[in-house]
């Protein structure tokens, strides 16, 4: 009995991990995201992305620039307690600020709160700081 409690518990987890990658994230609509404008180049605003992930504690695993932005897909390894999570930045190429950024976020296994609102507003936060660091105003 405790086996098959055992063996179901993991088939969920590991059925959960799989719901939730890279390519979900990366397919899904602008629309759905959490957005905001920062008052800065577009050139300064990816550089603060690229801050703001980071010092946010997660990883970037791919950078990409398009003909319409530039793209960060990032990742929060697993670690103990948690089983990670995957999101997408896009920064929306501008000619003149300001300069609109759109995060998805999704937790691979979503047991408490937390998820894309936080996770943006924390990413968010830490752009801002680096675009004052630089002595650029960061709100449009």
């Amino acid at each position: 009995m405790k086996r098959t409690f055992y063996r179901c518990s993991v088939a969920l987890v590991l059925l959960g991990l799989a719901a939730c990658s890279a390519q979900t994230v990366q397919n899904e609509s602008l629309d759905t995201s959490e957005t905001q404008s920062f008052d800065a180049s577009f050139g300064n605003v990816v550089q603060a992305a690229r801050d703001g992930i980071t010092t946010a504690g997660f990883d970037i695993t791919q950078a990409e620039e398009k003909d319409t932005g530039f793209v960060f897909l990032f990742v929060r390894p697993a670690s103990y307690g948690q089983f990670g999570a995957v999101g997408r930045l896009v920064v929306d190429r501008s000619d003149a600020p300001p300069t609109a950024v759109h995060v998805n976020y999704e937790r691979r296994v979503l047991i408490y709160g937390a998820g894309q609102e936080r996770a943006a507003r924390r990413i968010f936060k830490k752009m801002s700081d680096a675009l004052r660091d630089k002595g650029v105003s960061p709100k449009s």
